[in-house]
This record gives structure tokens, sequence and C-alpha cells, in this order.
């Protein structure tokens, strides 16, 4: 058992709590910080309750957990609207293990005003 990598924990300013959410189960929680330590070092006897909640998990499981929701997401997705995203820039700050974006981190700064004016173009057509 080990804690999830769709876990995305963070520390709660000015307060003793971290937040964790899990992008594969859709849970979240505020832990104190003896939870939060429970989180990252779950030992040989994982808090059930983390277990539940796919905050802590066995690797094999999560993976047929992660296949099952891709598969469920692409049966969905043909059949919904169609959904258009713009990104401004790939220049994120919070080094999530499962992201996409990495390869692609670059130096070029602000996305300029005719990339912008191009993207609402096509959009409107």
């Amino acid at each position: 058992m080990r804690p999830s990598p769709y876990n995305i924990v963070a520390e709660v300013s000015e307060s003793k709590y971290f937040a964790v959410v899990n992008l594969l189960s859709g849970h979240a929680d505020m832990l104190t910080r003896q939870e939060y330590d429970h989180l990252k070092h779950p030992g040989s006897s994982p808090k059930r309750e983390f277990v539940k909640k796919g905050y802590i998990t066995d690797p094999e499981e999560e993976e047929l957990r992660f296949q099952m929701a891709r598969i469920d997401y692409l049966e969905r997705a043909g059949q919904e609207e169609l959904q258009i995203f713009f990104v401004p820039t790939y220049q994120c700050n919070f080094n999530c293990s499962y992201c996409y974006q990495a390869p692609y981190l670059s130096s070029h700064g602000n996305v300029s005003k005719s990339v912008i004016d191009a993207f609402f173009s096509y959009v409107q057509r």
C-alpha cells in the first residue's frame, strides 16, 4: 500500500491543517498534521478510511480503477457537447505526478494578443 499519485495535498496557510483531494476517487478532506504524516507514511496498517477514499492504494487495484474511469470517460465523451479549452501557458508550478504538461514547458512567456485573437476567431467560426 502506498499514497496515491492522484492525491493533491496542500498545507492550509495560517492553520494546522492540510487539504487533500484525490482526483481519481473524487474524495476531499482536511487532515491534521498527524493524519497527513500517516498519509505520507502509511506503514503496514494504513487507516481504513484513507484506503476507502483512495488516498492510500494498492498500485494494481488503482491502475484498474484508473482504466475503468478512463473507459467510462471515453464512452461519455462521445455523447456530450464539444468542449474547447484555451491554455495560455504551460508554466504551471504544481508539479503533479500525473501531469502531461511537463514536456511542454518553455520560456516563451506570456501568450501574444495575435494568438488570443486567432483562438476566438476560430471559436466564432
